[in-house]
């Protein structure tokens, strides 16, 4: 967020930017017939990239529909009553670039045609702002500022404030933004009334009465908490008779409450220098491209002229406003006196229309009118032109003359609206301006103005360049026009007096994150209003209540709370007797982390109570993990994989052999039955694995998971046959014994996959197929293993994990297995660990009870003190409900660490633009705040698993490929694009993985480009694709083990705007995160998922961004001032601790701070 930004926030009592939501009947590019939806479809992107969470709701036209519906999910339906109709509303939701668009859905309303006109029209947007009103409680996201536009939403400010009065639709802000003044939705009253419901004492003068109609823009005007219009010019303007269409009355009225803002340009789109769709690229650095460009759109519209005469184009709709009328009275003169071409895009009224072919026929070869719209030429006009004409009569705002400078085209405009706000008159005598003017609308005026443009190109080239290159230098992005929207919207808010509280702020919660049990933690709350006069804490769990009284303080109330020595997930709101002699209660805000004044005691904030002592090894906390599919990642050059087939061919069990190692996988039914079977094989072995470990040893891996290696049926081996035994095809138990060896000599650790919650059918346990010798479950009632099982009739109906067959379900209950498993003396989690293992992950933890969990920990801990348990675990792991309770074992008495899907899928989520910046930030914080200290530095960080979609892959795709089918995974075509998107994105990835505290984990082949989409492709064999992505994952793990900071450094977490991700790791004061002595350094991971640059400013010492009070005062005394980019060597400049980047489209960039005393933070 920008200082000044945070600034005019605090003047509110506010700590977060509002949500805004638009509402407009058109947006590009889903919808489009003119510059409204340019305006609507660009600005939630600027406001997105200042920190705002802005979205759109517009009509579900057919036109989006047959582009967008395989994209869109539903969120909700329901009907409302418009007239005597009965109508149905659909709301549905679409991703697009990282913002939010709700589309209403009615198919009587939003057909073919996005304007029906006439009474039809009025009938389709009341139906609109009608269901507007209705779906606000049923979103999933509460506006406080809606922003409507123009006319056809311009009545929802009057419904709130008359129908839903004392409604959560009537405590929102409104800007009404007056596009154009000249359409403002006339209609007889009855009409409206009977529509609407409107209540006849409106339908007056003072109210929507304008000469004899109701008006809705009227209403509009008389009822928004602030108007504006798209540029100041015209904000002056339309309060007079000549513009304001009648409506200056209320205009002048509420002058006070008017204001303009310039629109602006999508520069990413219309920028000369990456336009794809003209000749030759160039910049004002570098103009020769743009007489490329004059040449080629010279040619190719039959332009006979030299190389030296001028060309004048319009690119317009041909109407009176546009000034047409001029343009024929002036046109032919200007062709027959002037060494001119005239090129003309557009197209309109007829006599317009016509009057341009009988130009073009009296100049030919020197005037082309194309009539008709192509969006591609007219980025080759702006290119191939040397001036561009607008001489309207008004014009809000315009976007053509900013296009036009863009490209280095110089505008010769009428001094009106927009036009004379972004145009800069030429003047001689100082050489100041952009473009050339005139005031009166009139013919002589503009004729004149032209010859005054040509005689400066003609004759005074040198001065035509420099105004050129002032025209270019202009800032029409969007950018400039969202921060005066956000000071708007800011404007618009009142102010916040209610008490507050941050979570993740220390002045409110001291100290910050999770406790030890027993330990003590200051809550308060600021009440700066005095509305408080009593308060009590209220902490509770779920078996667990308590309330602490507070104390009055200068700022509000605090109490010293000391949470139960008991570990467990508790909550804690505030109880508050107000001054008005009501009892509400403070509780959390959605975000988790702030606060909202509650009637009734609603959910309060997470406060994780964690076993006192609780550590996790360092080695797993330091190190980079990578994840292997045994029999996918190397084979070796003996025949073990060969003698393994056979001997489960011996076995009479189904194998299939791959000769060739880059053939595709099986995924097609391939049994008897119809069905798939994972019976695959490659040929990896576990000596195929020791092979390549100087390979790992240079990617800079120091914990390699493997998935199940014991011998087992299939190919992924989560159906065990037998614990004791490696699966021939991968080797032998020796082998298994040398791997570890062989790893440990290169500083390399290695973790097995435990899968204890269930067996396979085809395993000595239970035998069903009678393929191994001795009784198995399923063979006798009286057989040892019989009680490892649940059998409700025995023998065929047994429990299994998820109602799979192959795999029935352990009674984990059951001495006997917990002896043969866990706690025996040669127990199968103890023999591995002796014979070289240094941990376990346990395969669908969920399915463990917390006591085996805690049996687990202590059998594995006799074995190795430093062995580690990873739990596979989905959901947050504090807060996880399974089979009816809440689970413990994140808490210190049973998992080292769990599998990390909620970063993964948030990662996903916001590098394919399905979800925001502040959105993954959230979820970083919350991991931050919320998990104990020694698990969440411990966090297997991974964006890709056997699991799921390897990373490239999902990155590629706009939807979560889990929802698919394997045939349908199969046939989907996944383009070059696609695939491009995916690599570009794969780094940034990357990035975020290695930057935070945690391990990050590779997924065999993710770090060499390779692709795959859900089980089974994601599981190909190991294929080197991309040498240039290898050799930036070895970069991250190169700068993971050089830095302490990145492994045990305390962690920030930013969102300076809607694209960008920042994330500051640091050591300061001499201390680590765990209060180990350390040398300081402090570096910042910067992600930009756009596909442009992103200028950004992230305030680095503010509070409430993960670092305790101590560590961010004394990262403020460290006084950095600067930032070097650790690739580019790249500079950036540090002001009172925020720091300005301008970051490259798709791009992580890396930087480590400087003090002003030129001390490093490190190499």
């Amino acid at each position: 967020m920008k200082p000044e930004l945070r600034t005019a926030l605090a003047e509110k009592g506010r700590c977060d930017l509002p949500g805004v939501l638009l509402a407009a009947a058109e947006c590009a590019p889903l919808a489009k017939t003119g510059g409204l939806a340019d305006v609507v479809g660009t600005l939630p992107k600027s406001l997105a990239a200042l920190g705002f969470d802005a979205r759109i709701i517009t009509p579900y036209h057919r036109v989006i529909k047959d582009k967008y519906a395989a994209q869109v999910t539903h969120l909700t339906d329901f009907y409302i009553d418009l007239g005597w109709r009965h109508q149905y509303v659909g709301i549905e939701r679409l991703l697009l670039d990282g913002i939010v668009i709700y589309l209403v859905d009615n198919e009587f309303y939003f057909g073919d045609r996005i304007y029906l006109g006439g009474e039809a029209e009025g009938e389709q947007y009341a139906f609109f702002a009608r269901a507007i009103l209705e779906a606000l409680p049923r979103l999933d996201f509460t506006p406080e500022v809606l922003h409507c536009n123009d006319w056809h939403t311009a009545v929802l400010p009057m419904l709130m404030k008359t129908q839903y009065a004392g409604r959560m639709q009537s405590r929102m802000q409104t800007l009404l933004t007056i596009h154009n003044i000249a359409y403002q939705g006339k209609f007889s009253f009855e009409f409206v009334q009977d529509l609407l419901g409107i209540d006849a004492r409106y339908y007056t003068p003072e109210f929507m009465e304008l000469n004899g109609c109701a008006n809705l823009l009227k209403a509009g005007c008389v009822f928004a908490d602030h108007i504006n219009t798209v540029s100041p010019s015209y904000a002056g303007e339309i309060r007079t008779a000549a513009y304001g269409e009648g409506l200056e009355g209320i205009l002048n009225a509420r002058q006070h409450q008017l204001s303009g803002i310039l629109n602006g340009i999508d520069t990413a789109v219309f920028d000369p220098a990456h336009d794809a769709g003209i000749t030759a690229p160039y910049s004002m650095d570098d103009m020769r491209g743009k007489a490329v460009c004059r040449a080629a759109l010279c040619q190719e519209l039959g332009l006979e002229i030299g190389e030296h005469t001028p060309i004048v184009a319009m690119v317009t709709r041909m109407t009176p406003q546009k000034g047409f009328d001029l343009v024929q009275c002036v046109l032919d003169e200007l062709m027959d006196s002037e060494d001119m071409a005239f090129v003309l895009l557009g197209t309109g009224n007829a006599e317009y229309e016509d009057f341009m072919r009988s130009a073009e026929w009296r100049h030919k070869g020197r005037l082309c009118a194309y009539i008709g719209y192509d969006e591609a030429l007219s980025h080759r006009v702006y290119a191939g032109s040397d001036f561009l004409l607008m001489p309207s009569s008004f014009e809000p705002c315009g976007l053509s003359q900013m296009i036009a400078m863009r490209y280095g085209t110089l505008p010769i405009v009428r001094e009106t609206g927009g036009l004379r706000d972004s145009v800069q008159p030429y003047n001689r005598f100082t050489g100041e301006g952009t473009g050339f003017s005139f005031a009166n609308f009139n013919a002589y005026e503009l004729a004149e103005t032209v010859r005054r443009a040509l005689a400066l190109y003609r004759d005074e080239h040198d001065a035509y360049l420099r105004v050129q290159r002032q025209a270019m230098v202009q800032d029409f992005s969007f950018t400039r026009s969202a921060e005066d929207y956000a000071h708007l919207y800011l404007l618009l808010l009142p102010e916040d007096t209610a008490p507050k509280h941050d979570a993740g702020d220390e002045a409110f919660r001291r100290p910050l994150g999770a406790l030890e049990t027993g330990a003590a933690v200051r809550l308060a709350f600021t009440d700066t209003e005095s509305f408080v006069f009593d308060a009590a804490v209220e902490l509770y769990g779920d078996a667990y209540s308590d309330t602490i009284a507070m104390a009055q303080t200068a700022a509000g109330f605090a109490a010293s709370v000391t949470v139960p020595a008991t570990p467990q997930a508790l909550r804690y709101r505030f109880r508050v007797a107000c001054s008005d002699g009501g009892i509400r209660y403070l509780c959390a805000a959605p975000d988790g982390r702030h606060a909202r004044l509650c009637d009734e005691p609603e959910d309060g904030w997470r406060l994780t109570v964690y076993r006192a002592g609780f550590t996790t090894p360092e080695w797993f906390r330091t190190g980079v993990m990578y994840q292997i599919f045994p029999d996918r990642f190397a084979r070796d050059s003996s025949a073990t994989a060969q003698r393994g087939m056979e001997h489960h061919r011996r076995m009479e069990q189904t194998v299939h052999a791959h000769a060739d190692w880059e053939e595709p996988v099986e995924w097609q039914a391939n049994t008897p039955e119809g069905e798939y079977a994972p019976v695959d094989f490659y040929g990896g072995t576990l000596r195929g694995i020791a092979d390549r470990l100087p390979y790992l040893q240079k990617l800079g891996v120091t914990v390699l998971y493997l998935n199940p290696i014991f011998e087992s049926a299939s190919n992924h081996r989560y159906d065990t046959g037998d614990y004791r035994k490696v699966d021939p095809i991968l080797g032998t138990n020796t082998d298994f014994r040398k791997l570890c060896a062989a790893a440990g000599a290169c500083g390399i650790r290695i973790v097995l996959d435990g899968v204890f919650a269930h067996t396979g059918a085809d395993s000595r346990y239970f035998n069903r197929f009678r393929h191994y010798p001795g009784c198995g479950a399923y063979n006798s009632s009286n057989s040892v293993y019989t009680r490892w099982y649940d059998f409700a009739h025995y023998p065929n109906d047994y429990r299994c994990w998820w109602n799979f067959r192959d795999l029935p379900a352990i009674n984990t209950a059951n001495p006997d297995w917990r002896k043969y498993m866990i706690t025996g003396e040669h127990s199968v989690v103890r023999a591995w660990l002796h014979d070289g293992a240094s941990g376990w992950r346990l395969d669908v933890a969920d399915e463990l009870p917390d006591d085996v969990l805690r049996d687990l920990r202590t059998a594995a801990k006799q074995a190795d003190p430093d062995s580690v348990l990873l739990g596979e675990v989905w959901e947050d792991a504090v807060t996880k409900v399974s089979y009816g309770a809440r689970r413990q074992y994140a808490l210190g008495d049973a998992l080292d660490s769990v599998m990390n899907y909620p970063l993964r899928d948030a990662l996903i989520l916001f590098l394919t633009g399905r979800s925001t910046a502040r959105a993954l930030a959230d979820l970083l914080l919350s991991q931050r705040l919320n998990y104990p200290q020694p698990l969440y530095y411990a966090l297997m960080n991974l964006t890709a698993s056997h699991d799921v979609a390897r990373t490239r892959s999902a990155l590629a795709l706009d939807f979560d490929p889990r929802s698919r089918t394997r045939a349908q995974l199969a046939a989907l075509d996944v383009t070059d694009a696609m695939t491009a998107r995916g690599a570009q994105l794969q780094p940034l990835a990357a990035a975020v993985q290695f930057w935070l505290p945690g391990i990050p984990s590779i997924y065999y082949g993710d770090e060499a480009g390779m692709q795959g989409l859900c089980d089974p492709f994601n599981r190909a064999p190991l294929q080197m694709c991309d040498t240039q992505t290898l050799q930036w994952y070895a970069k991250l793990s190169a700068l993971r083990h050089a830095h302490p900071a990145l492994q045990r450094g305390e962690i920030a977490v930013f969102a300076p705007a809607g694209d960008v991700v920042c994330i500051l790791r640091i050591i300061t004061g001499g201390h680590d995160a765990f209060g180990a002595e350390a040398e300081d350094e402090a570096l910042l991971l910067a992600v930009n998922r756009a596909a442009h640059t992103v200028r950004c400013h992230v305030e680095l010492t503010c509070p409430g961004a993960g670092l305790n009070e101590e560590t961010r005062l004394s990262f403020v005394r460290s006084s950095y001032d600067r930032a070097l980019e650790c690739v580019t060597g790249a500079r950036a400049a540090i002001h009172d601790g925020v720091a300005a980047f301008d970051l490259p489209p798709r791009s992580a960039q890396i930087y480590r701070l400087e003090n002003r005393h030129g001390t490093e933070t490190g190499s």
